[in-house]
């Protein structure tokens, strides 16, 4: 049986003023350096959907800080292990960022996770030309999933499901079901992997799909 969830997006934006201060230079230790935080990482991420025109400058330090949350993860033994984390992959996902492709025309992707019944969706929303403001095309990736490792999920598509539309509302369109098929820049073959070792309590999940792709998502 289909599932798909209610997708709603927000955005948050903040400005603050630094008081001047004399310069002083002086020798630092790493311990002084800022940290690799959640808060900087979405700070990063933040005004621009799917990180499609950052400079390459903000790439790299997005991609080095969800690196470094990994590897913090491991090194305290905080990181995701399957299968006894399943729950905390459970839900609704927005994807904020991926150094991978996507489909032209993508306005919104989300990753829908029901652990129990080991069922995974990748939801796309694709703009369409000539239609009413906030029209979208949308393609639903079905997949089945098994834990194969630790961190990492083997995905099994089973079904494609399209539909057309408002930008950022719930699901219930008249769907058209078509069977298994290879879609560009979703998933390149009907069998995929995705690895998660970093998720936290506020709902930012860091995964990496086929070919070490980097994925940051925030839970809806």
């Amino acid at each position: 049986m289909a599932f798909v969830p209610n997708l709603w997006v927000h955005r948050r934006s903040a400005r603050t003023r630094a008081p001047k201060r004399a310069l002083c230079l002086r020798a630092s230790s790493v311990e002084e350096r800022p940290a690799a935080t959640p808060t900087l990482l979405l700070a990063l991420l933040a005004g621009n959907r799917l990180g499609a025109s950052y400079r390459a400058s903000r790439r790299i330090a997005i991609q080095n800080i969800a690196g470094l949350l990994e590897s913090t993860a491991l090194e305290k033994r905080e990181g995701i292990r399957f299968p006894r984390d399943l729950g905390r992959l459970e839900g609704v996902w927005r994807l904020c960022y991926t150094s991978g492709r996507l489909p032209v025309g993508c306005v919104n992707s989300y990753q829908v996770i029901r652990g129990a019944s080991r069922q995974l969706a990748n939801i796309v929303d694709l703009a369409l030309p000539l239609a009413p403001p906030r029209t979208v095309f949308r393609l639903c990736i079905e997949h089945t999933f098994d834990v194969v490792g630790e961190h990492r999920i083997r995905l099994r598509q089973t079904a494609v499901r399209t539909g057309i539309t408002g930008e950022d509302a719930a699901p219930d369109v008249h769907w058209l079901r078509f069977p298994p098929v290879p879609i560009p820049g979703v998933m390149a073959e009907p069998v995929g992997y995705l690895d998660t070792i970093y998720t936290d309590e506020d709902g930012l999940r860091i995964s990496r799909g086929d070919g070490g792709e980097l994925r940051i998502f925030v839970k809806v």
